[in-house]
Parts: structure tokens; sequence; C-alpha cells
């Protein structure tokens, strides 16, 4: 047995494979998002649904002096569904924590930690409110060496829920420079 439906295919399976694949292809196509069903004999259903949340990140300003801040801040979006996220950011060296900008959000967020003795933040049980399609969690940061400093998912640890950043750059100028 074979068929499609809009955003995705069904590619001979057995009766009983192919009714349960066709439903979840169907039920993520009428949703918007991709859908594809591997081979004869794989029930390997690929939707990638547009309420997957994604955590992006970004410093504010990009370029300032040394010993100034700027603020990193962690932008989760997502669909409608409430799901819990979590995960740690460990900045990259260089960087550290100010304790004089506080941390910030607007998640609805069981747990934020500003770790200042290891320089890193750790969201837990995090989530959306109802209706809203993105949060953030907002921290100053600091350097006391001129250069560039990448923050990316290369720096998240115990990441749960959530696709995985792109990479930003914060640039601390010499004083004076």
């Amino acid at each position: 047995m074979g068929g499609s439906c809009r955003g995705g295919a069904v590619r001979r399976l057995s009766r009983s494979r192919a009714f349960a694949v066709a439903a979840l292809c169907c039920a993520a196509a009428a949703a918007g998002a991709p859908a594809r069903a591997d081979g004869p004999g794989r029930t390997d259903v690929r939707a990638s649904a547009p309420d997957e949340l994604k955590l992006d990140n970004s410093f504010r300003p990009a370029s300032v002096a040394v010993g100034e801040i700027s603020t990193l801040t962690f932008t989760v979006t997502g669909g409608a569904h409430v799901r819990r996220w979590s995960f740690t950011d460990r900045l990259s060296p260089g960087l550290s924590l100010t304790r004089s900008a506080r941390v910030r959000t607007d998640c609805a967020t069981e747990s934020i930690t500003a770790d200042y003795g290891r320089n890193r933040i750790v969201v837990s049980e995090g989530g959306l409110r109802p209706g809203q399609r993105a949060c953030k969690v907002m921290v100053g940061v600091t350097s006391e060496a001129a250069g560039t400093y990448r923050n990316g998912a290369a720096n998240i640890a115990d990441s749960s829920g959530l696709a995985l950043p792109g990479s930003t750059a914060v640039t601390f100028r010499p004083v004076g420079g």
C-alpha cells in the first residue's frame, strides 16, 4: 500500500504501518510542516514541527570598551505548545558575568542561576507562558582583555528541549581605542 499527502509521502509500507504513517504525515502537512516517510518496513517519520523551540543568542552592544558591559541575550522562540526546556551556557575564556547587571527574564522559568565563579548561566525548567511565542533571558558580561569573544552551540551544555543556537560575537576594544 502506498500514497501521499500534501507536505509528505508514504511509500509502500504494510497496510497497518501505512495508515499510521499516513496519519502522521498528513497531520504534519496540515500544520504546515514538511514531513517524510522512509522506505519499506520503516516507520521512521521525520517532521520538523513548526512549533519546535529554538535557542538564539546575541550581544548588545556588539562592540564595547574593555571593562564595559554588553548584554548577552538568549531568546527561546517556538510555537503554541508549552514545553519545558533547560540549558547551561559556559562563557568563553576571557568573558565574565557582571555582578552589577542582574539576570532578567520574561520566561516562565523555575530557576535561573548566574554562577559568577564558573562564568556560566544555568536555566532550569524554562517554559513559554500561555500564548507566548518567544521569551528572553538576559545577563551582563564583560572582559578585562581586548578581543573578540564568541558564544554559540559549543558553549551550551546540558541542553534539553531546544535546538541549539548559531554563533554570535562581542568585541571588547582597548580603552580609548
